[in-house]
């Protein structure tokens, strides 16, 4: 017997009343490989088996196909922008939809106008229920969508323009990252309010072209242009250990290390008024599980190299509160015409190092020998984060 859908939520999978679809609509994208260079690096769709990998390919053909189409779903009698999708061949449970949907919605932020709940159809035989068609909904009808993604693209486009080319991948990704810190502002307002009611916020478009987002509007967008750029990544789910509020991220793979890379969770974090902060640049797990808890993941590696982390690659790592080594790194940094000097501390030295650093008097003097003629300390803000030693 067919059975009518189950509306499932991202965050919770609640149910809600069945809603009628038809059966009869024309949408049947059974070709899984028609643009899989676009997806088979996707680190959410390598970790699914070849089954999931099959209903991925043509969830991700109908999506691709319609972007600007208008596609239309029958919802509690009525129209709203959205699609059906067949899927040839499928047998899958509630938990399989749950974890195709959840890798597919993480793994292409490109496709911002996604809502977070879906729907599926399927049947029931000799008491065991399965599902073959997965119905996803849009957060804008087909014209907002054409003009939006043309948005995105042109600002994409912009930045991908400028990035350095080199094979390290590194100097790549602190491009982008800085790029995306320059263009965007964490929104306040959203952060208080759902992803339904304030959806850019939550998307790359809102970060890219509007300019404001939260944690995870900068997650996905940086997720898009690394994609861009040919760098290996996905978003991560977990929460901030200081208020346990949810909170999303990404993993990167940079020179073929493994990495997290984090934007903002309080405003003295990695984004502020005035220019980036590089505290949660390329971590690894160690250091990230001292401000981040972690949700399960589809994808799970190792991240415990150092190598790229940001204060190892710019030379602000110090292992010692010895005032003049302090002084030193900073003046390199302003004879290099740096607007703000980022330093991290080995364990057991970052209390000390402070109460040098808190004393503006003695690190001006200290620091003054070491500039470069015409170079000098400015007046000076101190923002840190203990929990990262920075």
């Amino acid at each position: 017997s067919y059975i009518c859908a189950l509306t499932l939520c991202l965050s919770g999978c609640s149910l809600t009343p069945a809603s009628i679809y038809d059966e009869a609509a024309p949408y049947a994208y059974h070709d899984a490989d028609k643009y899989s260079d676009l997806f088979r690096n996707n680190l959410q769709y390598l970790r699914l088996d070849a089954d999931f990998q099959s209903a991925y390919g043509q969830i991700f053909t109908a999506v691709y196909d319609n972007v600007d189409a208008e596609v239309l779903i029958q919802e509690n009698g009525e129209e709203r922008p959205g699609i059906r999708i067949p899927l040839e061949q499928a047998q899958l449970s509630g938990d399989d939809m749950a974890q195709l949907f959840e890798a597919f919605f993480h793994d292409n932020p490109q496709f911002f106008f996604l809502d977070r709940t879906y729907s599926v159809e399927g049947s029931e035989n000799d008491g065991k229920t399965t599902y073959d068609t997965v119905i996803l909904r849009f957060t804008h009808n087909y014209k907002e969508r054409t003009l939006a993604v043309q948005q995105l693209d042109a600002v994409v486009e912009e930045i991908l323009a400028a990035c350095p080319t080199t094979t390290d991948e590194y100097e790549k990704e602190l491009y982008l990252h800085d790029q995306l810190i320059d263009r965007c502002r964490y929104d306040d307002v959203a952060a208080m309010h759902s992803s339904a009611e304030y959806a850019n916020a939550y998307s790359a478009y809102g970060a890219l072209v509007e300019g404001k987002a939260v944690c995870e509007g900068y997650a996905k967008a940086m997720q898009l242009l690394l994609n861009k750029a040919n760098i290996t990544n996905t978003v991560v789910l977990g929460n901030a250990r200081s208020d346990q509020e949810a909170h999303m991220w990404n993993l990167v793979q940079i020179n073929s290390a493994y990495y997290y890379v984090d934007y903002y969770l309080d405003p003295t974090w990695n984004d502020d008024e005035t220019t980036p902060h590089y505290s949660y640049f390329n971590i690894s797990a160690a250091m990230l599980e001292k401000t981040h808890i972690l949700d399960d993941q589809l994808v799970t590696v190792d991240c415990v190299d150092v190598n790229d982390n940001y204060h190892m690659r710019s030379n602000t790592f110090i292992d010692t509160y010895e005032r003049d080594a302090i002084a030193a790194a900073i003046a390199t940094n302003i004879n290099q015409g740096k607007a703000a000097v980022h330093l991290r501390f080995a364990e057991g030295k970052f209390e000390n190092a402070l109460l040098f650093l808190k004393n503006s008097t003695l690190t001006y003097n200290k620091v003054t020998p070491y500039l470069a003629e015409g170079k000098q300390l400015w007046e000076y803000e101190l923002f840190t984060h203990k929990g990262q030693n920075t």
